[in-house]
């Protein structure tokens, strides 16, 4: 279910088992040229296999046709390629926390059952999420992490969703993700699990970007 409002989101938190977030536009803003990415990626396949990759404007539609018409080897290629970009990044030290992260996560916590625990469910890399987290020391406010590389399917698959509320033995009504776009969006409803975009969580926690 998507929330939108205080009088749907405050008894949400407060029930919760489970507030998992996505990370880059949710709780840090990445600087890298996504889009040049992506282009780079769909001249290189055509330079190496003489064929164009049908214009898709998702990452995740890239990869999975990438696997599918070229197998493992090829679509392993292209993710380290984006792995090293998102390094780079880390290295120019090219990203910094949202206020989610510098002052909601807190917000929130004040009105948290005892046993809820906070997760990342994110399309980037694992190593990039932990570096992110440990520059601010953060790693332990997060139970359970899972990036790009610990799935076989991206979002807007629910595959890592799915693999906390398994792991952790969670009802999906008692389980809320938080994130910036469409994809999480249809993460969280092929779920079956609540869903806010993070400007309407700031919102309605009063908390100014």
């Amino acid at each position: 279910m998507k929330i939108t409002s205080s009088q749907m989101l405050m008894p949400l938190i407060k029930q919760s088992s489970a507030i998992l977030f996505d990370l880059d536009g949710t709780l840090f803003n990445l600087h890298i040229q996504w889009q040049d990415i992506r282009q780079h990626i769909l001249s290189h396949y055509k330079r190496t296999y003489g064929i164009e990759i049908p214009e898709k404007k998702k990452f995740f539609k890239i990869f999975r046709y990438i696997r599918t018409e070229q197998g493992d080897q090829a679509f392993q290629y292209y993710q380290d390629y984006m792995r090293n970009q998102e390094l780079i990044a880390l290295k120019e030290k090219r990203f910094e926390p949202l206020k989610l992260f510098t002052m909601g996560i807190e917000k929130m916590a004040e009105h948290l059952r005892f046993d809820c625990f906070f997760g990342i469910v994110s399309n980037n890399f694992h190593e990039t999420i932990l570096e992110i987290l440990n520059q601010f020391g953060s790693n332990d406010k997060f139970k359970v992490i899972i990036g790009r590389n610990d799935v076989s399917n991206e979002k807007p698959n629910p595959e890592g969703l799915i693999r906390i509320m398994d792991g952790y033995d969670l009802l999906p009504e008692k389980v809320l993700f938080i994130g910036d776009s469409k994809v999480d969006e249809e993460a969280a409803e092929r779920a079956q699990i609540n869903f806010i975009y993070v400007d309407d969580l700031n919102r309605i926690l009063k908390i100014e970007e």
